[in-house]
């Protein structure tokens, strides 16, 4: 039985801290649990700490006196998400369900002394957040062995598609064979290219295709397709695919721990930013999670781009489902009770007076449309419709924003820059200094000398001779003023570099 243990402000937690990570896994729901870690290259992306809130589970690590040390919010892997289309595109059924085992990975400093981890599920109340105990683990962790055991096939090939530069400082997305024979490489490879040529032909992935990375991991099954229960049928292949999870008969539930770990091995620990396990077989049907699993039926594009928009964007469905329907206000950036201007996340986007609720005729309009994030009534969207209430259909203008800004979470603006050293003494008479902004898209860099704008484009020639003696510092400022970002709170859209350059 889950123990309540404070109601309390997030502001309150210490955030995660350091230079060097390890990432650490663990089963919920096990009996025994066994901490595994893996010690994470010095280039390893900083983890991302997510607003604790439903839906998500906050790992709180503390000493061997109960002093908090650190904490990360990830989203629960214990929940699958069931969404199914009809073939308009309109939703015919949604489905959350919660399982009793699933792998957690969480990424933690190497230098603290840990003694446990408490594993809390938050709830919310008014104001504040109730967290209840789900786990509590001692923290005996054993390293994870150098060699690699692939498990249950041997037979494995990864192939990079797209290579736009380092997996940390880029969104990646995998795509993984499940079902498929070795004689039926080549039509994974043809569903793959399908599901890119739509992926980069929405908006805005198209415009920013350059910040992604592309692979493929080609695990071959001894037979094709996926088990198919009340008709007897089970078939043996690599990740054990499976319709009817849960009794939903669409509901295809696989061995997602070994995708992610197939993943982070055979690839890089940082490329597992989306999972898509493409599943051999004509009949719809997938699940969302810890990846997203699509079997190949034709809808397959447009289901990856709606689960893009909620493992990428961490945007709500827009559609209503009464039972799934929570009426407070939620976390996601795409949905809201508010009707007070003033307090509704996307009022930026709003040329003119709105109408509450504003009419479904107004199209892509941003406004104030009711019905979402499962609520019929008192929940509002910001558009009639989107590619979170619809396949086939847009993201639209306020969801690309929230897009962009969290595709800017994963990759920044300057790309390099040179020279590396960024302390110089100077010796010669001409300097040239350099950005490289972020591939296939414009970008606007401007110089700085010691508090004075002297210049503006990726590159800059100093004459030294314009120095002071001492220390001077040359500040190139480059930044994204893409219109389809509105308000950037978090200036993640700009990019800096300062060189210190002494003169003798």
């Amino acid at each position: 039985m889950k123990a309540l243990v404070i109601t309390l402000l997030v502001l309150g937690l210490p955030l995660l801290a350091g230079d060097r990570f390890q990432q650490v896994d663990l089963f919920l729901g096990a009996v025994d649990t066994q901490l595994t870690l893996t010690p994470l290259p010095v280039d390893h992306r900083p983890p991302e700490n997510l607003e604790p809130g439903p839906g998500r589970l906050t790992v709180a690590a503390y000493d061997h006196l109960g002093n908090l040390l650190a904490r990360q919010t990830v989203n629960d892997p214990r929940i699958l998400r069931g969404e199914f289309f009809d073939q308009n595109g309109h939703i015919i059924e949604s489905h959350r369900v919660v399982r009793d085992r699933a792998l957690l990975q969480v990424v933690l400093p190497t230098d603290l002394s840990i003694a446990r981890l408490d594993i809390l599920e938050p709830s919310v109340f008014g104001d504040a957040l109730a967290f209840s105990l789900l786990q509590s683990v001692p923290f005996l962790p054993q390293r994870m062995p150098h060699e690699r055991k692939l498990g249950k096939t041997e037979t494995v090939e990864v192939t990079t598609l797209m290579d736009n530069g380092a997996y940390s400082d880029r969104l990646d997305l995998v795509f993984i064979s499940e079902g498929y024979t070795a004689e039926q490489m080549s039509d994974f490879v043809d569903d793959v290219e399908d599901a890119m040529r739509d992926f980069f032909a929405i908006e805005p992935f198209e415009t920013f295709e350059g910040f992604f990375n592309v692979t493929t991991i080609k695990l071959v099954s001894e037979e094709s397709g996926a088990d198919h229960p009340s008709d007897g049928i089970f078939v043996d292949t690599a990740l054990d695919a499976t319709y009817e999870c849960a009794g939903i008969d669409r509901l295809i539930c696989l061995d997602d721990v070994r995708a992610v770990k197939l993943v982070n091995t055979l690839v890089h620990p940082d490329a597992d930013d989306l999972v898509v396990v493409l599943v051999n077989d004509p009949e719809y049907g997938g699940s969302g999670g810890m990846v997203a699993v699509t079997s190949t039926d034709s809808s397959m594009p447009e289901t990856i781009i709606h689960e893009a928009g909620h493992t990428l964007g961490l945007l709500a469905d827009e559609y209503v489902e009464p039972l799934l329907c929570d009426p407070a206000e939620p976390e996601e950036p795409n949905a809201t009770t508010f009707t007070f201007i003033p307090l509704v996340k996307w009022a930026h986007w709003f040329d003119g007076p709105v109408l509450t609720p504003t009419p479904e005729s107004f199209g892509s309009m941003p406004g104030l449309y009711e019905g979402g994030n499962y609520c019929p009534a008192d929940m509002y969207r910001p558009t009639a419709t989107s590619a979170m209430r619809a396949l086939g259909e847009p993201f639209y203008a306020v969801n690309e924003e929230v897009l962009v800004r969290r595709i800017y979470s994963f990759a920044s603006p300057i790309d390099s820059y040179r020279p590396l050293k960024t302390t110089l003494l100077v010796t010669e008479p001409k300097m040239t200094f350099s950005v490289t902004p972020m591939p296939g898209h414009v970008m606007s860099t401007i110089w700085i000398l010691n508090d004075t704008l002297v210049g503006s484009g990726d590159i800059y020639e100093l004459l030294t001779s314009d120095l002071a003696p001492g220390t001077n510092y040359l500040r190139a400022e480059t930044v994204d003023a893409t219109p389809k970002v509105r308000l950037d709170p978090e200036a993640l859209l700009e990019d800096a570099v300062t060189w210190k350059l002494i003169v003798e």
